[in-house]
């Protein structure tokens, strides 16, 4: 009795707490005049939502926790890191949590090459007030900026819109590697030939690119610090090389405990697969291997039955060519793999494995594009399909299916050598659904 006195006792207190400080978005804390550095909310307590797109564990915070969240609509300004200096009063978070919290707004600075100091904005959490709302949310997304965006350190660079934001730097080639005792910092520039500045400080990512590695893009959140302003990958998902032979991803994304997790692979049109193997291990023990199995023409699929909370996947795909030639995903595997954990399920409904319940579309691949790229998404049930392009006006600037389809996966080229680089739609059309999503051409 008196324990439940007290928790109501404390409860009352923080919504007590909550009705005298401002509900602000992550906007209101970062968007800064031209030149600004500082949150003009600097020192405030403020209660905010937002959310993760950079989980915990990620980054090292010592015994305390640290996580990046976001604006669910994004943009500019829209980013910040939060942190709470005791790790056990938060639960563990991944990408697509909804959070909100009440906490102090404080900027910390690295006093080197004065007089323009680094400081990233932070929120620091009161931990009796922190939320955890609900999970599997979309993230942000990512901008696609240049590498002249960020190639600069004085504090009026346009890359402070962006901090701790996610980005995505497209075509980039790595001009030299710096590594240090547990990160690495990799000095890399895109199609603008100018710098940028990749810094690799995650726990998930062990992956040291050799100079004149090529990426189709790197992803991570921006990171100001010793004057420059870092891209920092936080998953090897966030990092895409030239030369893949093909769409590899597991789902769920993010497992939890009860959850058989399902491998599939997209050939491109160039690479005839004839074997795929998934060779993954549990929590460290030797790895073991699963023939992937053509589902359709385009489709490869396998599967791991389910595993307990707190199990450590590691895994990668070697495919052998009608030639004989050997490529693996990533690349440098063995010795390089992909790695996600299986998570205790809190109040989350069990996910269905194989068809989903409505309809899937993915986003376009690759994307950016210069070139070519392919459209593709999944029917739970045979429809009449309608897919679409459209441009930026809603002018329809070509219509790629329009046919009754049966369930399972589709997938469609999309090649248009005369239209302009630019930022376009894509609607798919299929009974009472329609879903639109954004891709990039660019020449």
């Amino acid at each position: 009795m008196r324990r439940l006195f007290l928790s109501i006792l404390l409860l009352s207190w923080v919504a007590s707490i909550f009705a005298q400080y401002p509900d602000v978005s992550i906007y209101d804390i970062q968007e800064v005049p031209p030149g600004g550095d500082e949150s003009l909310l600097l020192d405030d307590t403020v209660y905010v939502c937002g959310i993760v797109t950079v989980g915990t564990g990620i980054y090292y915070a010592g015994s305390g926790a640290t996580f990046y969240l976001q604006d669910s609509e994004g943009g500019p300004f829209s980013g910040i890191i939060a942190y709470c200096p005791d790790s056990d009063s938060i639960p563990s978070l991944v990408p697509g949590d909804s959070v909100c919290f009440l906490g102090v707004i404080s900027e910390y600075s690295w006093p080197y090459d004065p007089p323009y100091s680094s400081s990233m904005t932070e929120i620091f959490i009161f931990w009796e007030s922190f939320e955890l709302i609900s999970h599997g949310h979309p993230l942000p997304e990512p901008m696609i900026i240049t590498a002249e965006e960020i190639d600069s350190s004085e504090a009026d660079s346009l890359a402070e819109q962006y901090e701790a934001c996610l980005v995505r730097v497209c075509y980039a080639t790595v001009d030299s590697v710096i590594p240090y005792t547990s990160t690495s910092t990799w000095i890399c520039h895109d199609t603008t030939d100018h710098r940028f500045m990749v810094r690799d400080a995650s726990d998930s990512i062990d992956y040291l690119p050799p100079p004149g590695t090529h990426f189709r893009y790197v992803q991570g959140v921006i990171y100001h610090r010793f004057n420059n302003f870092n891209v920092q990958p936080a998953y090897m998902s966030h990092l895409e090389l030239f030369g893949y032979p093909g769409h590899f991803w597991h789902w769920p994304e993010y497992p939890v405990e009860g959850d058989t997790v399902y491998f599939y692979l997209v050939p491109f049109e160039d690479f005839e697969i004839v074997r795929a193997t998934l060779y993954y291990r549990l929590n460290i023990a030797p790895f073991s291997s699963e023939d992937m199995i053509p589902i359709t023409d385009t489709l490869y699929n396998c599967f791991i039955p389910p595993m307990e909370d707190s199990t450590r996947v590691d895994y990668y795909l070697v495919m052998e060519d009608s030639s004989g030639n050997i490529r693996t995903e990533p690349t440098e595997a063995p010795w390089n793999f992909y790695t996600f954990w299986v998570e205790e399920p809190v109040g989350i409904a069990d996910k269905e494995p194989s068809l989903p319940k409505s309809i899937i579309l993915n986003q376009n691949y690759p994307n950016p594009f210069n070139a070519s790229t392919t459209l593709s998404f999944i029917l739970p049930d045979a429809s009449f399909v309608t897919l679409s392009v459209y441009d930026l006006l809603g002018h329809r600037v070509a219509t790629l299916v329009e046919t009754y389809l049966s369930s399972g996966y589709h997938s469609v080229s999309f090649d248009m050598p005369e239209l302009a680089s630019g930022l376009y739609f894509y609607q798919i059309r299929a009974g009472d659904y329609t879903e639109s999503m954004k891709m990039h051409l660019l020449k």
